[in-house]
């Protein structure tokens, strides 16, 4: 299997997708939406970025930054808000699905 990396381009665009876990559809409910977009407003706050395009379904959502000049750190960015979207998602009553073994170990939630 080839070596896997990712690329950092300084004030580049980005192509990022974003898929819940076990690819359950709760992104487009009343409940998320508004969670996903206060994640997304925060971070951009916090680390400034450009959304050029962003879609989103029911399991997945696809964007392209653009990010500012002398800037590629856009995983801080999808880091963000992941953990921003899952903790308001949890703390708002939506429900955690299954998590393996080796996702627990990582500490990751089943959002």
């Amino acid at each position: 299997m080839g070596e896997y990396r990712r690329g950092y381009a300084p004030g580049g665009m980005i192509f990022l997708t974003l898929v819940t876990n076990f690819r359950r559809p709760i992104l487009t409910s009343d409940l998320a939406r508004p969670l996903l977009r206060s994640a997304l407003i925060r971070t951009r706050h916090d680390h400034s970025f450009h959304i050029e395009a962003i879609v989103l379904l029911p399991d997945h959502l696809h964007m392209i930054w653009a990010l500012p000049d002398g800037d590629a750190d856009y995983s801080i960015r999808a880091r963000l808000i992941k953990g921003r979207f899952t903790h308001d998602y949890l703390a708002a009553g939506g429900q955690e699905g299954g998590r393996s073994r080796p996702r627990m170990a990582k500490r990751e939630r089943g959002v």
